[in-house]
């Protein structure tokens, strides 16, 4: 059972307290569920507010964490300040895959999707907009070396009235010593 605490105080009522629920079969593989509750933290005097929507997703792992592979779905996180200013998260998902490899090194793939992210300062004039960014990574073993090859991939970036994008970049790297 895990508790999350700020300043000394459950971050979430007691009866949604239990966020991350593992299971571990006999052969000592295992399966955690994360089950975040939306939250919201009213901003003290010079802290902004919190909204957060949840999450949920799921952990499967190994017994001696050889393999970890992570799928996780945050919908919206809103942070709030003084003046206007607020930066709000949309559509994350984060999936990754990997395992032990060489020297223990942690091999595999991961990807880091995010449908929006929106940022506005009235006061400094300032409003951002990026939409789907689609981020990915993976790593694999070729004899003694690694190989890497990423792909980053933005939409729309906008900043105030001027718009940019698509943007893609491809970087693959091999025989990494």
């Amino acid at each position: 059972e895990t508790h999350f605490t700020i300043d000394g105080k459950p971050l979430f009522p007691e009866e949604q307290s239990r966020v991350l629920k593992s299971r571990i079969t006999l052969d000592g593989d295992g399966k955690t569920l994360i089950n975040f509750p939306a939250i919201k933290l009213a901003g003290k005097p010079g802290e902004p507010e919190i909204q957060f929507s949840g999450a949920n997703g799921v952990m499967l792992f190994d017994t001696s964490f050889t393999r970890l592979d992570l799928d996780l779905d945050i919908p919206e996180l809103w942070v709030g300040g003084g003046e206007g200013q607020s930066l709000k998260i949309t559509g994350v998902t984060v999936v990754s895959e990997s395992k032990s490899g060489l020297s223990d090194l942690r091999l595999g793939s991961g990807r880091l999707v995010v449908q929006k992210i929106a940022f506005a300062s009235p006061g400094a004039g300032v409003d951002i907009k990026i939409d789907d960014i689609n981020l990915f990574g993976g790593t694999g073993e070729n004899g003694e070396n690694i190989n890497f090859s990423g792909n980053y991939q933005v939409k729309r970036v906008a900043v105030n009235d001027t718009d940019y994008g698509p943007a893609e970049l491809k970087l693959d790297l091999g025989n990494i010593h």
